[in-house]
Order: C-alpha cells, then sequence, then structure tokens
C-alpha cells in the first residue's frame, strides 16, 4: 500500500476518518481502492522516512493537525524541533502547541529536551498522577547531530535517547522524520516496525 497523491484537503481527510486518525490517504491497488489512516501516539513513536521533496514535512503537519482534530487541548500537549525547512512553524498558532523550535536555537532546544526527559523522571516516580499526552515532533531528526555536536554537545542526544526509551510507557512518545532509515540510532531502528509500505516509508514503534 502507499499514500494516494489525490489532491485531497486535510478537511476532506478528516471527514472521512471520523473520529479515528485521518493523517493520509493509503491506496490498495489490488482493491482499486483508498482508505484513510494515520498514527495514534498510544501505538508507540512515529518515524517517517524520505528525501528532499518527499513530503516527510507535510506528514508530520497533517499528523500534529489530526491529532488537535481528535483530542482536546486538557489532553494532548505538542512540542516541535523544527530542524529542518522551517515549514512546521505555522503550528505554533494551534492552541494544543506549546512551542516550536527552529534549527538556529539551540539552547531553546536544550531545555524543551531536559523539561521533557524531568518530566518523565516524575511519571515513571509517581510524582505526577494524571498527566495528558505529550507528543514531540522532530522535523529532520539528523538535524539535531548537526546543531549539537553528539561529543561535544551531548547533553541533547542523552536526553532523547531517554525520551525515545521511557517515554512511551508514561505517555510521552515522539513523531520524527529522518531522510533515510540510517538516520536512525541503534536503539530507535531497533523499536521501529515497519506499517503498510511505502506509507510516505513511514514507522512506527
Amino acid at each position: 500500500m502507499a499514500i494516494g497523491n489525490t489532491g485531497f484537503s486535510l478537511r476532506q481527510i478528516g471527514q472521512q476518518g471520523g473520529d479515528g486518525p485521518a493523517a493520509w490517504l493509503v491506496d490498495d491497488p489490488d482493491a482499486q481502492t483508498q482508505t484513510v489512516d494515520g498514527w495514534n501516539p498510544t501505538d508507540g513513536h512515529l518515524v517517517a522516512i524520505g528525501g528532499p521533496g518527499s513530503g516527510t514535512s507535510s506528514t508530520l503537519a497533517a499528523v500534529v493537525l489530526d491529532l488537535c482534530r481528535r483530542h482536546r487541548v486538557d489532553d494532548l500537549h505538542l512540542q516541535i524541533l523544527d530542524l529542518d525547512s522551517g515549514l512546521l512553524s505555522p503550528l505554533l498558532g494551534l492552541p494544543h502547541v506549546g512551542s516550536v523550535i527552529g534549527p538556529t536555537d539551540a539552547d531553546r532546544r536544550t531545555r524543551l529536551l531536559r523539561l521533557l526527559d524531568e518530566e518523565i523522571v516524575a511519571r515513571r516516580s509517581g510524582v505526577v498522577a494524571a498527566a495528558p499526552e505529550i507528543v514531540l515532533v522532530i522535523d529532520d531528526l539528523a538535524g539535531l547531530s548537526r546543531a549539537h555536536d553528539p561529543v561535544r554537545d551531548h547533553e541533547p542526544h542523552d536526553r532523547l535517547s531517554r525520551i525515545w526509551s521511557d517515554g512511551p510507557t508514561v505517555g510521552v512518545r515522539v513523531a520524527a522524520s529522518v531522510t533515510r532509515a540510517a538516520d536512525l540510532g541503534p536503539d530507535q531502528a531497533a523499536t521501529s516496525t515497519v506499517p503498510p509500505e511505502d506509507r510516505s516509508e513511514a514507522h512506527r514503534r
């Protein structure tokens, strides 16, 4: 199956999706049909893989809009690291979105990852009881290594690694894009599975 280039608007996809996930259209050539599909954070992490111009940024934007459509603000918080083209900056206007941090704002990016890491520790220890789902959206995961040298500035990488490994059990998950599967770290790749093929080469944990 593959995402269809149908020209459907997000509103049309949402109308077809009803209350369920509706971020993309999936082609089924054998049945000559298209079905609406999307991502539930409870399924685990999401990684969209594709080169420049393949639509991974648009896929993440569609996922964000769909999550906002289906969740109350009190139930879902979104934080965005836009390390690519800046296409996600308009999403800051959504009530669910706490921040959109661009590629040049290293200090804010480090503080956000620290905050999320500490939030996970608090949730795992039972300090935080009822808490909203949190989704960290990262457009161009490999851009983190360009912005923060993994040897000299390793804190963001350490924080993200713990967010990735420990977050799902306490309601903190990641939706990211990469240009190639090799951009995923060993632990990230080991915890990713492949849904129906060619869904913008999307992987879900």
